[in-house]
């Protein structure tokens, strides 16, 4: 892998791994402020109109946080090593 490429590589786990934590810390303050409507666990209001995604929303809904993150940065991870040709 080539430098330029390994630095594109790491911008991009990086802003992974921000945004992530950007989303965690949103949907931990609404759960802990009372004032606020709704938490992350809380179903999207009028999924219902679209049924195909309703399914998916509950399973996400339902899903921990750690494991959708895991789950994101193992996907990254194989992903670079597939492009690059590099053993995992």
């Amino acid at each position: 892998m080539k430098q330029e490429q390994a630095t594109l590589a790491l911008d991009l786990l990086n802003n992974y791994v921000i945004g992530f934590v950007m989303e965690e810390v949103r949907f931990t303050g609404v759960a802990e402020n009372q004032n606020s409507p709704g938490s992350f666990h809380d179903e999207p209001k009028g999924i219902e109109k679209y049924p195909d995604l309703e399914p998916m929303m509950k399973h996400l809904m339902s899903t921990s946080l750690e494991d959708r993150f895991q789950f994101g940065l193992q996907t990254i991870l194989d992903g670079i090593c597939f492009r690059f040709d590099l053993q995992p």
